[in-house]
């Protein structure tokens, strides 16, 4: 089946203008469950720290190097004019601190780091497992309505009222799968990631369907179509770009509605492409 990605972004456009501040409450949870707020905010501040620091003639040194790189190349710097008399205490000094850092360092502080970050990842797959990943398919629930017709906020909860553990399971194995092929090799991961991109938009519309079954139908809507999904997702590569010198407010203001609109226009094409296959109807699912 062909499609147009100008076409799917004109149906989303006219299904955000349609529905706009609704849409704008879904933009603010989808940015919290993918995560991408704090990034965008990470890289706002490094950008516009930059910005000033050649607006106020600080030097990129002071911007990008810590406390300890400075004084180790302020020394270098004066070892190099010929100044060892200030050169060499400030080497020493720094030595000496290394030094008594790494006797500071015993291994119950090693034991403790170690079970704080363990805890620590617990508490963030926990967070991931159970709130965020159900947050996703509760936020493609409304995306894949909303583009047929303006959708009303209770669609949220539909798919989390009906099957929710059965979300975070299959969820959470779509997950395993794409973070353990990414760990294996970038490129497979990526691969893996489009090949699974579906399963949210899948569970939305039936939350009580086997993990395999949905990651399988997933793969099956998807064949043929990574590489294009890809390139639709590089043409929003402009607007999260601009989205960083506004602090990430345009991310669930306008960036994030529109890209996950476009995207349910995506599946809604991928499902009917899918049932033609078989001679099923559109609706099959």
């Amino acid at each position: 089946m062909d499609w147009s990605r100008k076409e799917l972004k004109q149906d989303a456009m006219a299904a955000l203008k349609d529905s706009y501040l609704k849409c704008l409450l879904v933009g603010a949870l989808t940015v919290i469950a993918s995560g991408t707020g704090s990034l965008i905010l990470r890289l706002s501040k490094m950008i516009f720290g930059i910005f000033k620091g050649l607006i106020t003639g600080q030097s990129h040194a002071n911007l990008l190097f810590p406390a300890m790189m400075q004084g180790y190349g302020y020394a270098y710097g004066l070892s190099q004019a010929g100044d060892d008399r200030l050169s060499m205490p400030l080497i020493t000094g720094m030595l000496s601190s290394f030094r008594l850092m790494l006797k500071m360092i015993s291994p119950k502080a090693i034991l403790a780091f170690f079970v704080s970050f363990l805890i620590g990842q617990v508490i963030s797959m926990a967070i991931r497992s159970f709130i965020l990943h159900p947050m996703e398919v509760s936020c493609q629930s409304f995306y894949r309505e909303d583009i047929e017709r303006p959708a009303p906020l209770d669609c949220l909860l539909e798919a989390l009222s009906s099957d929710y553990f059965n979300i975070v399971k299959v969820q959470f194995l779509k997950w395993l799968f794409t973070t353990l092929w990414g760990m294996l090799l970038i490129v497979p991961g990526i691969v893996k990631s489009y090949e699974y991109r579906l399963v949210p938009y899948i569970l939305s519309e039936d939350p009580h369907i086997d993990a395999q079954e949905a990651l399988a139908m997933s793969r099956e809507m998807m064949e043929g179509e990574k590489l294009r999904a890809f390139v639709l997702d590089l043409t929003f590569l402009g607007w999260s770009m601009l989205s960083l010198f506004t602090f990430g407010l345009a991310m669930p203001c306008f960036v994030t509605p529109y890209h996950e609109l476009t995207f349910a226009g995506f599946y809604r094409l991928m499902k009917e492409k899918d049932a033609v296959r078989y001679g099923e109807p559109a609706c099959v699912y």
